[in-house]
């Protein structure tokens, strides 16, 4: 793998979308993603979207159909607002509705559907603010990842600011009932751990400050610092490009599901042709190598030609083998030398 020096960023939306996360899991994030990826192409139609159970749950890493479907019932019950504003501030759209609409499991197949109003926003990349998705995919907390979120945007300003708790409890996605009634617990079972682990992983650290009433009183306010960690450096694991598309979203699913459709999708596109020049006649086991690896024989250019390999492959084997290796086809004849 390599190093990324310069993030690329993907859109997410945050801003002018907003997506209550009390009740949303690190399942229903990769659930939506791919749901949204096997949606893309017909997200301008108003239709229900089939996808295989049991390639939803190959993607997911779920073998208990009956707990991924418990899980996934919670999706039409997480709330999704808008608010499309001019530059004037003057109000465009505003509206609510459901992650997903709803769904239907009939047989192997995974019938489902998004709000009408709810498909042409998915797809509009002026809707999305930008996070580092190299990162983001790198968290096995919801409660990290929401963090990091709230806390990157403010990364150039060094503060989130003094937000009140219970704005804090929303932003992060901390459950309302009363075992997190108490900011101890909150602090110990969420902050701290989602803390450290931004702190490991991600390109900024973060540090608390804190408001109280009165002295000695319960935190009233939380505040962020936030500091850039320099020649911060992470392996590649997606290449974005700058707006939201249909491979962004393959990319995501690769990610967290590296045998999957959308996955090979994503590396079908990245295949390109190939071929490799000998100065003289390869040996036999060399020819078996390079035919078992796709190559064949091109006697009119004497080239082995691959017409759909990963692009290291070729130069791997030419370093290997002694040859000169090419992206594309030869074009012409290439004689090898007389031994």
């Amino acid at each position: 793998m390599s190093e990324i020096k310069e993030f690329t960023e993907v859109q997410k939306n945050n801003a002018a979308i907003h997506i209550d996360t009390t009740d949303l899991s690190l399942t229903h994030r990769k659930a939506f993603n791919i749901l949204l990826w096997n949606a893309w192409d017909e997200l301008d139609k108003n239709k229900v979207h089939v996808m295989g159970v049991w390639e939803l749950m190959e993607m997911l890493g779920h073998h208990d159909i009956h707990r991924l479907k418990i899980e996934l019932e919670k999706m039409p019950t997480i709330g999704v607002t808008w608010n499309l504003l001019r530059d004037d501030g003057w109000p465009i759209s505003s509206g609510a509705c459901a992650l997903l609409a709803g769904f239907n499991m009939v047989g192997n197949n995974f019938r489902y559907s998004f709000f009408e109003d709810f498909r042409p926003l998915l797809k509009n990349p002026q809707l999305w603010t930008k996070i580092k998705i190299e990162i983001a995919n790198l968290f096995k907390s919801s409660y990290a990842l929401a963090l990091y979120e709230n806390c990157a945007r403010f990364a150039n300003v060094g503060s989130t600011g003094f937000k009140e708790l219970e704005e804090w409890k929303e932003l992060i996605g901390i459950p309302d009932n009363v075992y997190y009634k108490t900011f101890s617990r909150i602090n110990e079972k969420i902050i701290k751990p989602a803390i450290k682990e931004i702190n490991k992983l991600s390109d900024i650290k973060i540090a608390t400050e804190y408001i109280k009433k009165g002295r000695g009183g319960a935190v009233r306010k939380i505040k962020f610092n936030i500091e850039k960690k320099p020649n911060f450096r992470v392996e590649r694991q997606l290449t974005i490009e700058h707006y939201l598309n249909k491979e962004d979203v393959e990319r995501q699913c690769a990610a967290f599901a590296p045998n999957s459709k959308p996955a090979k999708e994503l590396q079908e596109k990245q295949l390109k042709p190939a071929y490799l020049i000998f100065e003289s006649e390869p040996d036999d086991y060399i020819k078996q190598d390079l035919a078992e690896k796709g190559f064949e024989f091109w006697a009119k250019h004497q080239a082995w030609v691959n017409r759909k390999t990963n692009p290291a492959t070729p130069y791997r084997l030419a370093q290997k083998y002694g040859a000169k290796a090419s992206l594309g086809f030869p074009e012409k004849t290439e004689k090898r030398e007389e031994s």
